[in-house]
């Protein structure tokens, strides 16, 4: 079957042009399926988008599309223009390169409408007309070469819709720079893509033929631009993405082919059912604008960007914050095929020198594959204070770049990142098993500049109201709770609540002091209480409240070994059936 869809085009007649334009730049065909009448005849909408040189012949207010099969006679369909829509320049064609770098300014041109084909087998849908760009250098005589564009069905098994273009299809770029360039579509019917280069084409659609066009000796559809000799032209077949480093000023015919199949479970096999292609023209330019090669910047109109005039590097200040996700705004899209999705092209350390890490990225993706929005998630909780964010290579093997494929070296900062934040993280302190008439601490897992509100319930609060920790008093009764309720100045909250369950008749015992050594430290821990208590518990508990080690029928004096340990703040809880007591540990 796929050789018959290959091979179609060559068992059609003479060749002449239905229409004329000159400058012709590219354009792309597409087809919906849209009903079967009870004749068996079958709608498809067309469309069919063309691309011109602005120097050119304007194109016609309408265009003929046909429809051959070899088992069929040939029909066809006159689309009218999309006045409305036509004619502007490509929005992404200048993102990259000046007009008068690239050499060539593209406008695109939309037309739609319905055919009906009558019966099912392999169809040819095409356009053509003459002719093409005369400022094309990797093609044979260009001005004087057609252009014909075409998509294909086989409908033998089944109606079919096909894949529809929706990245730009005109772009302009500059030597010495890494592009990536991706061929986006909707697939409609879910079916599996296979994404190629391909021969740009000329022959006529009113005869159903049509011949690949010569190119330049320098050049193949497969080589169709000049590139260094380590650094060529590829397309990755699942995604459609062309990566290149152009080496040459010119202007160059790039054709793209997207073929679709369709499993099919009752032979086990993979049917071909459809393929679009898109004929593309593309200027390469001496130089990028001074944008993009100014690299990756933050948006210094963003409301939390700063400038540090101090370090000469933007201060990004988030002073609300209520999870662990960091939205990126930068004032250039970057090149989302470059950023890897663990988040490591970003690094981040403390001010004290502390090195914390990123675990994940969140990017949404525009139908060119550039960023529209990215934040950078931590795999553990950021305390308040001051940090820098700098660029690294990640696991995908190179470090991010803007969609014109400038971007910064490994170890270049990025940013200072100041938060002050009045998340609470959680309630430490103990909560069941609680005496009555007993006083127990409780603390906020995060400290804050800002000050923390306490209520409670059946119980009384003794001392510490407004600051991180409070001492705690509960009344007879079975339950009870405790809330921390913090506010800031920028006008956000948090709030956290701890229930507890007490016990009866007991009285007021007072807990034993708990000594640590080095605090700060790393390596060997040394922790002292000041008795021996048989039954006690000593927990230690990360950033995330997760109880990490711990420690039954606590010694006076024991060792704890936190040399492999993450750097970060940690809690130790020493509780009995009498008391819970906890301190505080960093390691640094």
């Amino acid at each position: 079957m796929r050789i018959l869809l290959k091979s179609i085009v060559l068992i059609f007649g003479l060749i002449s042009f239905d229409a004329s334009a000159t400058h012709l730049a590219g354009g792309d065909l597409q087809y919906e399926y849209i009903s079967t009448d009870s004749s068996g005849n079958h709608t498809y909408h067309l469309k069919l988008r063309l691309y011109r040189d602005t120097t050119g012949v304007m194109l016609p207010n309408s265009a003929t599309v046909y429809g051959c099969s070899p088992f069929y006679s040939t029909v066809s369909a006159t689309l009218p223009l999309d006045t409305l829509n036509s004619g502007k320049v490509a929005p992404t064609m200048f993102d990259c390169v000046s007009a008068s770098s690239a050499g060539v300014v593209i406008a695109v041109y939309y037309y739609q409408g319905d055919i009906i084909i009558p019966g099912n087998g392999v169809w040819s849908f095409s356009w053509s007309s003459c002719c093409r760009n005369p400022a094309i250098d990797n093609i044979t005589n260009p001005g004087s070469q057609g252009f014909l564009i075409e998509s294909i069905l086989d409908n033998t098994n089944g109606q079919n819709s096909s894949p529809e273009f929706i990245s730009e299809p005109v772009r302009a770029f500059c030597i010495g720079t890494k592009f990536n360039w991706v061929q986006d579509v909707i697939e409609p019917d879910g079916d599996s893509l296979y994404f190629s280069l391909a021969p740009v084409k000329a022959g006529t659609s009113v005869s159903c033929s049509q011949f690949s066009v010569p190119y330049d000796s320098n050049y193949t559809f497969l080589q169709p631009i000049t590139t260094g000799p380590n650094d060529s032209l590829v397309i990755e077949h699942a995604t459609g993405i062309i990566s290149f480093t152009p080496t040459q000023v010119e202007v160059a015919v790039i054709g793209v082919e997207v073929e679709e199949y369709r499993w099919n479970g009752a032979l086990q096999t993979w049917n071909l059912f459809g393929m679009v292609k898109r004929d593309m023209q593309v200027g390469i330019g001496s130089s990028c604008t001074s944008k993009a090669q100014s690299g990756i910047e933050l948006d210094s109109s963003s409301f939390n960007v700063q400038w540090d005039s101090i370090l000469n590097v933007p201060r990004m200040v988030v002073d609300c914050w209520s999870d662990s996700a960091l939205a990126l705004p930068f004032n250039f899209k970057l090149d989302c095929s470059t950023i890897a999705s663990d988040g490591s092209d970003f690094g981040v350390y403390f001010s004290n020198g502390t090195q914390l890490s990123f675990d994940s990225v969140f990017v949404q993706c525009d139908v060119n594959n550039e960023t529209v929005d990215l934040a950078i998630f931590m795999d553990s909780i950021f305390l308040n204070g001051t940090y820098v964010i700098y660029f690294q290579t990640g696991s995908d093997g190179d470090v991010v770049t803007n969609k014109c494929g400038y971007g910064p070296a490994s170890g270049d900062t990025l940013c200072v990142l100041e938060i002050n934040v009045p998340n609470i993280g959680a309630i430490l302190g103990i909560d069941a098993g609680i005496y009555p008439g007993v006083t127990y601490p409780y603390l906020t897992l995060l400290e804050s500049s800002d000050s923390t509100y306490w209520s409670i319930s059946n119980g009384q609060i003794v001392a510490g109201q407004g600051t991180d920790t409070v001492y705690v008093k509960w009344a007879q009764s079975n339950t009870g709770s405790l809330s921390a309720w913090r506010y800031s100045p920028a006008g956000c909250g948090d709030t956290i609540m701890m229930s507890i369950q007490t016990i009866f008749g007991m009285e007021e015992t007072l807990a034993p002091e708990i000594k640590l050594y080095p605090n700060p430290g790393n390596g060997i821990i040394t922790i002292k209480v000041d008795v021996e208590l048989k039954g006690a518990t000593l927990q230690i508990i990360d950033p995330y409240g997760r109880i990490i080690h711990s420690v039954l029928d606590v010694p006076e004096i024991f060792l704890l070994d936190v040399e492999n340990w993450a750097r970060g703040l940690y809690f130790l809880q020493l509780s009995t059936s009498e008391f819970s007591y906890r301190e505080r540990l960093i390691l640094e």
